[in-house]
């Protein structure tokens, strides 16, 4: 070996370029150009350096005797020929692509500073709608796109993480006698809760496709009726290994509070009464103390990120680790939420023909939220939310003398009435409302390349996670039928095995026509266990576990649901201006009607899509022009079928307590009717691009019946 020199500069203005990648090919021997473009290495004679720097297109050149080489980097065309993942990770030129696709870059999710994937994308793709379910440490968000169009009432896309169906519930509780929500009164839920896509690490994302209409998602079937949310993680690279560390600190804090009055205290008619909570009572008189309950409630929370990423390898095998954590306090006394989690992933060419790669990520999360439940007995004219409490709450009272000095609550208005709020610190202290899950998300991928025509391509995953929820409530609370303290625990263990085939086939007709035909198979299994445990009556008030109640009761749920479906896909480029898609798929479900008993599976369904795109500026020799650089027209119609949840054709019974015991339906009734699903979209898009690239505008007017 010997060194070799040289300086890197730009094609366009022979500006040097600072941190130019000079790697050896083949090797993980390589450099970085300084400031003034110059770089320094060793290399054998008649080695090939590979030179590469974001923004422009790579360089190879030999190392000849004279062991100097100067390069001139040209600025990339990408902008018109970038590559998008769409359906199953195939990775597509933007170019193809006639239907309303949108990627997000994994360095634009960072920048948000948003530990919750979901929320990073607000305001990042048109169409789509992001609600928080609220600002609490660890709260999930619902992601919707080009609004509801499901009559069966889920309309959340699907989730896709490398290639594999990724669980993004939020946990809810059973509805049915003995579940939580029975412990929890009307509302039916006591805490808001994460949703799963929540414990993806952002600094793993290399990339989020959002396919938006069903002409984008068809190919995914049943399961992405409602769109398609596609995330590609990050892999190793070829070249020395890289470390990054990213750390991050922020404070929130409550920028407004609404006035209340100070001028009454409690009573009414002008008169001091100590059994109401009104405060239309006597005057504050000038030197009696005037309480701030609901400013001194909230105090500050403070969120601690820290992310570890370390990356490399060489042209025949690479690694990606990545390890982070979460710590969050909230705005609220004891609300608090962690996450923590490390992922490795790898990949390896086994042979010229032969590769193989696989990941594995591991997440343990959970956290501690107040009670957001219906108090005072359940009278819902005086909720005893803890905001909502403190509105009201007499300011002659300190809310943060909650408890007397054996520990009981301390009663506001002295009674039992209907009247007696819970109150928001005791609610804090003492009912708290806490989950903890731990997850594993994992896949296989093998591809086999026969020929250069013909690819062969097969992902296994396994989405596997164990949730546990709890809700406690303390002896002396005013929550409806829990005076006497109670507990109640759920178990949740739900598991997605995904499974798809796929082969690709292209073929050049001739210089100016070109085409790629796409078939395969893809086979789902989803399967969901629950335990609800609930207990009433704390022997010991103070000591917290269902082991300490005096009447308990137990509830299992079960649910599976299979659904397989084959898919083919034909893609046409004609004179690279012209580009046609027609995909076809059919799906069998085992939550619809069976023809026969016996089988797993109801009656197959098929539907479609097809999209034309026009290049009109390569036609019109647009390519160079300084205002408009690129154009293209494209049109898109699709029908995609959806099934429904399982238990819906022959309903599963569950226990009565209403009606003298036994036996009844369950929520829903059977209906063995029940027929696939069917949104229909006609889509119409547009393509601009100006100013050599630097500004884009992309629009489409669509329509969607269901």
């Amino acid at each position: 070996a010997r060194s070799v020199t040289g300086v890197v500069t730009s094609g366009t203005d022979q500006s040097p370029l600072p941190g130019v990648t000079v790697l050896v090919k083949g090797t993980a021997t390589g450099s970085t150009s300084g400031p003034d473009g110059r770089y320094a290495l060793s290399a054998a004679p008649g080695a090939v350096l590979v030179f590469s720097f974001i923004g422009y297109t790579s360089q190879e050149r030999t190392v000849d005797a004279a062991g100097s080489i100067d390069v001139g980097l040209k600025e990339s065309t990408a902008a018109l020929d970038e590559v998008i993942v769409t359906s199953l990770g195939i990775k597509q030129e933007r170019r193809e692509v006639n239907y309303a696709a949108q990627q997000v870059s994994g360095e634009e999710l960072i920048d948000t500073r948003q530990s919750n994937i979901v929320n990073a994308l607000q305001g990042k793709v048109a169409g789509v709608a992001i609600t928080s379910s609220g600002g609490a440490p660890g709260e999930g968000s619902s992601i919707v796109i080009r609004g509801g169009n499901s009559l069966d009432g889920d309309n959340q896309p699907l989730f896709v993480i490398d290639g594999v169906i990724m669980d993004n519930s939020s946990f809810v509780e059973s509805s049915v006698p003995g579940g939580g929500s029975g412990f929890n009164g009307l509302l039916g839920r006591s805490a808001a809760t994460p949703n799963r896509a929540s414990d993806i690490n952002p600094d793993d994302v290399a990339s989020i496709t959002v396919l938006k209409g069903p002409a984008a998602s068809a190919l995914y079937g049943l399961r992405a009726g409602n769109g398609a949310v596609i995330i590609t993680t990050k892999k190793g690279v070829a070249g020395r290994t890289a470390i990054t560390y990213r750390t991050q600190y922020s404070v929130d804090e409550v920028r407004r509070l609404p006035t209340l009055q100070s001028v009454y205290k409690q009573g009414t008619a002008g008169i001091f009464d100590p059994a109401v909570r009104t405060s239309w009572g006597p005057r504050f008189g000038p030197a009696e103390p005037i309480y701030d309950n609901l400013g001194n409630f909230f105090e500050k929370g403070r969120s601690f990120q820290n992310y570890l990423t370390m990356s490399g390898g060489t042209e025949k095998a690479t690694f990606f680790l990545s390890a982070s954590n979460l710590t969050q306090t909230g705005i609220v006394p004891n609300s608090a939420y962690d996450k923590s989690s490390v992922r490795l992933s790898g990949t390896i060419q086994l042979s010229p023909k032969l590769t193989a790669g696989a990941s594995a990520n591991y997440i343990n999360s959970g956290g501690t939220r107040p009670f957001q439940g219906q108090g005072l007995f359940g009278n819902s004219t005086n909720p005893s939310g803890f905001y909502l409490s403190l509105l009201n709450w007499p300011r002659n009272d300190d809310a943060r003398n909650y408890a007397n000095v054996d520990g009981t609550r301390r009663r506001l208005v002295g009674g039992a009435g209907r009247d007696d709020p819970d109150n928001p610190y005791f609610t804090a202290e003492r009912n708290p409302q806490s989950d903890r899950t731990n997850r594993l998300i994992s896949n296989v991928t093998l591809g086999y390349t026969p020929a250069k025509w013909l690819n062969f391509n097969y992902v296994l995953g396994n989405d596997f996670y164990q949730e546990r929820t709890r809700s406690v409530r303390a002896v002396g609370t005013s929550q409806e039928g829990n005076q006497d303290g109670g507990l109640a625990e759920g178990v949740n263990l739900n598991q997605v095995i995904n499974s798809n085939l796929v082969a690709t086939l292209t073929h050049q007709f001739s210089e100016n026509f070109r085409g790629t035909l796409l078939v395969g198979n893809s086979l789902e299994l989803n399967e969901n266990k629950s335990n609800d445990f609930i207990g009433t009556v704390f022997q010991n008030p103070t000591f917290i576990s269902v082991n300490n109640t005096t009447v308990r009761n137990v509830l299992q749920r079960f649910s599976q649901r299979a659904i397989v479906g084959n898919f083919a896909r034909v893609n046409f480029d004609l004179f690279r201006q012209v580009t046609l898609e027609v995909s076809g798929r059919y799906d069998r479900s085992s939550t619809l009607p069976r023809p026969d008993q016996g089988k797993i599976f109801g009656k197959g369904f098929g539907y479609g899509s097809a999209a034309l795109g026009w290049e009109f500026s390569r036609t019109l020799n647009l390519d160079q022009n300084p205002v408009l650089s690129y154009g293209k027209l494209r049109a898109a119609l699709a029908q995609v079928g959806k099934d429904t949840g399982p238990y819906r054709v022959v309903s599963p019974l569950t226990t009565n307590t209403f009606i003298g015991g036994g036996f009844r339906n369950g929520f829903f009734g059977s209906n063995p009717l029940l027929r696939p699903e069917q949104t229909r979209s006609y889509e119409l898009g547009l393509d601009l691009q100006f100013f050599k690239n630097r500004l884009r505008l992309d629009g489409a007017v669509y329509r969607q019946t269901t």
